[in-house]
Protein backbone atom coordinates (compact mmCIF):
# COMPACT_ATOMS: atom_id res chain seq x y z
CA UNK A 1 0.00 0.00 0.00
CA UNK A 2 2.94 2.49 0.71
CA UNK A 3 3.87 2.00 -3.17
CA UNK A 4 0.48 2.73 -4.46
CA UNK A 5 1.07 6.09 -2.05
CA UNK A 6 -1.19 5.53 0.98
CA UNK A 7 -1.23 7.03 4.24
CA UNK A 8 -3.26 5.60 5.70
CA UNK A 9 -4.68 1.45 4.93
CA UNK A 10 -6.76 -1.53 6.32
CA UNK A 11 -6.49 -5.19 6.25
CA UNK A 12 -9.47 -7.14 6.33
CA UNK A 13 -9.31 -10.68 7.37
CA UNK A 14 -11.87 -12.15 4.47
CA UNK A 15 -13.02 -15.19 6.25
CA UNK A 16 -16.09 -16.71 5.79
CA UNK A 17 -18.28 -13.89 7.28
CA UNK A 18 -17.10 -11.16 5.05
CA UNK A 19 -19.31 -10.13 2.73
CA UNK A 20 -19.20 -7.02 0.39
CA UNK A 21 -22.10 -4.60 0.06
CA UNK A 22 -22.31 -2.31 -2.49
CA UNK A 23 -25.10 -0.18 -4.17
CA UNK A 24 -27.67 -1.62 -2.62
CA UNK A 25 -27.05 -5.32 -3.14
CA UNK A 26 -24.86 -8.04 -1.72
CA UNK A 27 -22.31 -8.89 -4.40
CA UNK A 28 -20.52 -11.76 -2.95
CA UNK A 29 -22.84 -14.26 -1.83
CA UNK A 30 -26.78 -14.86 -1.53
CA UNK A 31 -28.57 -12.97 0.94
CA UNK A 32 -30.07 -16.38 2.52
CA UNK A 33 -26.37 -17.42 3.57
CA UNK A 34 -24.73 -13.84 5.17
CA UNK A 35 -24.23 -13.76 8.84
CA UNK A 36 -25.74 -11.18 10.43
CA UNK A 37 -23.47 -8.12 10.98
CA UNK A 38 -22.03 -7.16 14.11
CA UNK A 39 -18.67 -4.89 13.01
CA UNK A 40 -18.82 -3.02 9.72
CA UNK A 41 -16.96 -0.57 8.04
CA UNK A 42 -18.31 2.04 5.69
CA UNK A 43 -16.94 3.89 3.11
CA UNK A 44 -18.86 6.77 1.86
CA UNK A 45 -17.86 8.64 -1.30
CA UNK A 46 -19.90 12.12 -2.29
CA UNK A 47 -22.01 11.29 -6.00
CA UNK A 48 -20.65 13.67 -8.56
Amino acid sequence: MQKLGCVNALNLDGGSSTSLYLGGQLLDRSPNTAASVHNGIGIFLPRP
